[in-house]
């Protein structure tokens, strides 16, 4: 058993209240953050990781709702941005996600009109994922619900704004 077998929970709970600190460094949210990633499927397999998803999901969402969406490929803040998205991706279909499962679409269909390239394929793979699974509904009553029209006019943006991606999205499905 390898030294980072044995990290305790606590351990990936300060790296959460380092990216939730508004006064850190941004490397040393990326340090936190390529931390977690790293060790998030020992996170998964955790017996504390229902509360462990609760914490993480609302600082992940905090951090994409308030952080401005990057640009620069090399930017510090989109490294951590991808690496929340891609963790965001990687989580187990559980029960556990089901209640979050709203907040965390609504929230990628922003980043669908807002971001950039990279980030925008990981959303709408979580978008596509989540739907798959959960199939949410949609009521009528749900103002934030969300809208096929709307969804499929992002889609249809991102698809044909970068042309050379375009069926790479859905290859990586299989």
């Amino acid at each position: 058993m390898s030294s980072t077998d044995t990290i305790p929970v606590n351990t990936f709970r300060n790296y959460l209240n380092i990216l939730n600190d508004s006064s850190a460094k941004e490397e040393i949210k990326l340090k936190a953050t390529q931390e977690l990633s790293e060790h998030f499927e020992m996170i998964m397999q955790s017996p504390a990781y229902p509360s462990f998803l609760e914490n993480a999901l609302k600082i992940f969402m905090r951090i994409l709702q308030e952080g401005e969406p990057q640009f620069i490929q090399e930017n510090t803040m989109q490294h951590i941005r991808k690496l929340i998205l891609e963790m965001i991706h990687r989580l187990p279909i559980t029960e556990s996600l089901r209640q979050h499962v709203k907040a965390i679409i609504t929230m990628m269909l922003k980043i669908l009109r807002t971001d950039n390239e990279e980030n925008v394929l990981v959303s709408l793979r979580i978008i596509i994922e989540l739907h798959k699974h959960f199939r949410p509904s949609f009521n009528p009553e749900q103002q934030q619900g969300i809208e096929l029209k709307s969804f499929g006019s992002d889609t249809h943006r991102c698809l044909w704004t970068f042309p050379s991606r375009r069926f790479q999205v859905f290859s990586d499905f299989h």
